[in-house]
């Protein structure tokens, strides 16, 4: 009788140690992102040019992407046809852009303002299109510009227009090689067939004018 119940004690206690332990439980979801201030120069100088703008949220990964101390720009001098997510200091570069080089090539051309500028893309987590390197895009100091509508109706097309050889043709052309002093890459349909419709403009590490 204690034979018999010693080895049904030993086989519970086998059964036991085979048993599937209970799963751990789910971790908690994490918080959503917060908005962070943005930097007082970045506010100071979009407020000063009267841009319409709001602060981002911060975007960590997938991979290395990274946007942070950023804002979703609507308008710098002239409005965009979409409200794009920027660096700081890209947003801050961009209205230096408009002041000192869209602004005065528009008027020497046409005798008229930027009043919308066509963008195709601000912050986005992805590589270059031409490699797997890392773009600037996704850590939010890129923007690709497609093109410019001026005050009485003209419109002026980075595709249509590069080799033009009248004044949409001079002033894109203008238009890039004087960003080249802003930007740290300039990229235009001279570049390769990715860039036959936009302007690629960054503050990243790497130098570039293709003019």
């Amino acid at each position: 009788m204690i034979a018999g119940r010693l080895r049904a004690l030993l086989a519970a206690f086998a059964l036991a140690g085979c048993a599937t332990p209970p799963p751990p439980p789910p971790e908690p979801a994490p918080p959503p992102p917060v908005a962070a201030p943005a930097g007082p120069s970045c506010a100071a100088t979009l407020d000063a040019a009267e841009a319409r703008w709001q602060v981002e949220p911060d975007r960590i990964g997938p991979g290395r992407c990274r946007l942070v101390d950023a804002v979703r720009l609507a308008q710098g001098s002239a409005a965009f046809d979409q409200p794009l997510p920027l660096a700081c200091a890209l947003a801050e570069r961009w209205i230096e852009f408009e002041r000192d080089v869209l602004e005065p090539a528009a008027r020497r051309h046409f005798g008229a303002a930027v009043t919308r500028v066509r963008v195709l893309g601000g912050y986005s987590c992805r590589t270059r299109p031409e490699s797997r390197v890392i773009s600037q895009h996704a850590f939010g100091n890129a923007i690709d510009v497609a093109g410019f509508d001026l005050a009485g109706g003209t419109r002026v097309e980075v595709g249509r227009h590069w080799r033009d050889r009248g004044a949409r043709g001079a002033f894109l052309r203008e238009v890039a090689s004087r960003a080249c002093r802003l930007f740290a890459i300039v990229l235009t349909p001279n570049s390769d067939a990715f860039h036959q419709d936009h302007f690629h403009f960054d503050i990243g590490p790497e130098r570039r004018c293709d003019a």
